[in-house]
């Protein structure tokens, strides 16, 4: 095996190579040495993934979601997860390792809340691994989406992902949300990443413009949910069902407060 590195916007990437003796070709991966085969993905250990199972469990998802997605995306999105894997092997994007988990945890989880994106200029905040920006972008390209994160490997990935798809409407920030300064306002802004919609507001009102919206992305409702926040009214919180996740998630819709 020979490792070969090189440079991406200061994050050193390795990439595998390896010797394939019954073809006498050199096959390259990155970042991990895998080799898919049918309908399953062998890696250099001794793990398996049935990627078939996979794929039915996202489509199965999206129909128990009532959403339409074309084949075409449901394919980019399997796609998406098989990089995702990949990666994560040696960066550590996510800390959920399973890919059927991820299916559930990633791939619905940030599908749930596309009835609720509305059109136009999306931000995803705290994206990290593209997280729901990718996968909303996939099966909703119409829309434009900026995705923001200041974890250099993280936002590395997702330049890769936007790349490797041609998702030119799509663009990656390596930033913090409450640096940054949009020409214009969002249309939209969403985000797993924060905790309460008080951080997020924080961290990313500034973003909004007077018809915007933000969408904090939480699981259980919060004992106490503040009717308002700094600007920002809670329009409505929204119970997402996410098949077969067991856990609470809920959206909370905020809006501009009326002066």
């Amino acid at each position: 095996m020979i490792t070969e590195q090189y440079l991406e916007q200061g994050i050193i990437i390795a990439c595998c190579l390896m010797w394939r003796a019954e073809s006498g070709h050199l096959l390259r991966f990155a970042p991990a040495v895998e080799e898919v085969t049918g309908n399953l993905m062998v890696s250099a250990g001794s793990q398996k993934t049935d990627w078939r199972h996979c794929g039915q469990l996202l489509a199965d998802g999206i129909a128990d979601l009532d959403l339409t997605v074309s084949a075409k995306a449901r394919g980019d999105l399997m796609r998406y997860l098989q990089e995702l894997v990949q990666w994560n092997k040696t960066y550590n994007l996510t800390a959920v390792r399973d890919p059927v988990q991820m299916v559930v945890k990633h791939l619905l989880d940030s599908l749930s809340v596309l009835p609720y994106i509305g059109k136009g200029q999306i931000a995803d905040v705290g994206s990290g691994a593209g997280l729901p920006g990718i996968p909303l972008s996939l099966v909703a390209p119409r829309n434009e989406y900026i995705l923001i994160d200041s974890n250099g490997k993280k936002a590395a990935f997702m330049r890769h992902v936007v790349r490797r798809f041609g998702l030119k409407h799509v663009r990656v920030l390596q930033t913090r949300a409450e640096d940054y300064q949009p020409d214009l306002p969002f249309d939209t802004v969403v985000s797993r990443a924060c905790a309460a919609v008080e951080d997020l507001v924080g961290v990313a009102g500034h973003l909004c413009g007077p018809q915007s919206r933000m969408l904090a992305m939480l699981g259980k409702v919060p004992a106490e949910l503040p009717d308002t926040v700094a600007g920002f009214r809670l329009a409505s919180v929204e119970a997402l069902q996410v098949p077969g996740l067991s856990a609470e998630r809920h959206l909370a819709i905020l809006e501009r407060a009326l002066i």
